[in-house]
Parts: C-alpha cells; sequence; structure tokens
C-alpha cells in the first residue's frame, strides 16, 4: 500500500476495533469511524476521515 505524504510528513492509516468520533482536518466534518488516518504537523495530531485520505492517495498517485 501506498503511503500518503502530507506537509513532509508520513500519514498513518489507522483501524479500530470500535468506532471513533473526530473532526477531519480535511473536510471538517464530524465524522464517526472505524477508519481514518493521522498525522503530525508542529507537534499536533491531524485526523483524516477514510474519504478524504483516498482522494489524496489517489490524486499523489496519479502525480508520481
Amino acid at each position: 500500500m501506498k503511503q500518503l505524504i502530507i506537509h513532509g510528513q508520513v500519514c498513518e492509516y489507522v483501524k479500530l476495533d470500535e468506532n471513533i468520533e473526530f473532526f477531519c482536518s480535511r473536510c471538517k466534518k464530524r465524522k464517526i469511524s472505524k477508519k481514518y488516518a493521522q498525522y503530525q504537523i508542529n507537534g499536533v495530531t491531524k485526523k483524516l476521515c477514510n474519504g478524504c485520505y483516498g482522494n489524496l492517495l489517489s490524486k499523489q498517485n496519479k502525480t508520481t
């Protein structure tokens, strides 16, 4: 699986056993999911919803 790079940081894909609630840092929507991606900028952990992660990953794959 290809890795997504955001602001020079590797984005880690997370799969949990139970749902969590979070706000996606890209689409700014409230999400409840078992799957999300996370990355850190200046020591702050940001979360991406599964949809935004897939969209960014497909765009990155088209340019490489």
